[in-house]
């Protein structure tokens, strides 16, 4: 029984023991392919923003290959957040550096948190800006509209990007009266039309229809396309005196370099001085002066400025829009309504008031 049992277990031993047998290849035309290193790209649509604090911004990032995981970081948390997704926000004054890790390659953009401006601000020539006037410092203009005035002005856009902050009126206003285009009737054209054909700008014409060419934020590019007319030897017998006139105020008041430097208003950038936001288009308005009522009050307390307009006076102020050879387009600063006169009159009852992007 001993031995049978001795047997039994020797047997079980060398079965437990064997190896599984592994195959060897011996073959000389088998080639194994090396191992591919994947080349990763990386770029963000951005690589510099100011935002004001509690404003969010979206960074996009360009990768491949597609499926790359990224990882986002700021190097400053308590200036600057962002989450997985790219989205930011701005939660204190301050300077964050936004990093996205795709692999072993990054790519970064610079964030400015800074004070939103508001209505009313005190506007200095440093290019900065205050609710309460501040008088160390140079006043040049007063806040009188937040918000982007690039999105619509493609000139503005492409001279001024920076400029995403508001509009800001000018001190001081040309109190005698000007001809928008004193020999328009010797040109017999609009000047629109010209621009069309021999610029790149967007014609300053709203047609009788009336159409959204006044209904945005343009008067940069108005400006613009008028010095470019005004410029050309063959308009020399007929300029447009109200954009002409600019020249001389940007010499005699300079603007801060950050800006867009001072220019003719747009029919909307006129309403929005007077009347602020409205819903509707500018020829609905009427009878709302809130706007100017406000900046006025701030300029009175600036030494050596003039209100928005005259007292007493309907025929306020111009516009850099016309609507024909025959007409350009006024706001009256005592209703804020939308109203067009021969280019030739407003000698003695349309103003100039020029404003800044910033």
């Amino acid at each position: 029984m001993k031995r049978i049992l001795t047997i039994l277990l020797i047997a079980s031993s060398v079965i437990c023991c064997k190896k599984e047998e592994v195959p060897v290849i011996n073959d000389p035309d088998l080639v194994i392919p090396p191992v591919e290193e994947v080349d990763i790209t990386l770029s963000l649509n951005k690589s510099s923003i100011t935002i004001g604090k509690g404003d969010t911004f979206l960074l996009e990032a360009t990768v491949t290959p597609a499926d790359t995981e990224l990882r986002w970081e700021s190097s400053n948390t308590k200036a600057v957040m962002i989450d997985k997704n790219g989205k930011g926000m701005g939660i204190s004054i301050g300077e964050a550096t936004i990093t996205v890790y795709a692999g072993d390659k990054t790519a970064t953009c610079d964030v400015t948190v800074k004070i939103k401006p508001e209505i009313g601000d005190f506007y200095y020539s440093d290019g900065s800006f205050s609710s309460t006037y501040d008088s160390s410092k140079k006043v040049v203009g007063v806040v009188f509209w937040t918000g982007d005035p690039t999105a619509d002005d493609p000139a503005l856009k492409k001279d001024h990007p920076e400029c995403t902050n508001g509009l800001v009126v000018s001190l001081h206003g040309e109190i005698q009266g000007y001809s928008w285009q004193p020999e328009f009737e010797a040109y017999d054209s609009t000047v629109g039309e010209w621009i069309e054909n021999n610029t790149d700008f967007i014609s300053i014409t709203s047609p009788a229809k009336i159409d959204d060419n006044v209904n945005v934020i343009r008067g940069y590019n108005n400006t613009k396309a008028i010095e470019a007319f005004n410029a050309a030897p063959e308009n020399a017998r007929w300029p447009v005196t109200v954009v002409a006139k600019a020249t001389e105020y940007r010499e005699q008041y300079p603007a801060p370099s950050s800006s867009s430097d001072w220019y003719l208003p747009s029919v909307k950038e006129c309403c929005l001085l007077i009347s602020g936001e409205t819903d509707g288009k500018v020829f609905d308005i009427d009878g709302d002066i809130s706007n100017k009522s406000d900046i006025d009050y701030k300029l009175s307390l600036v030494p050596g400025s003039n209100p928005i307009g005259r007292d007493r006076y309907e025929d306020d102020i111009w516009s850099s829009n016309e609507r024909d050879y025959l007409y350009a387009f006024y706001v009256s600063t005592l209703t804020g309504k939308v109203w067009m006169n021969f280019k030739l009159y407003g000698s003695e009852h349309h103003q100039i008031r020029y404003i800044l992007a910033f």
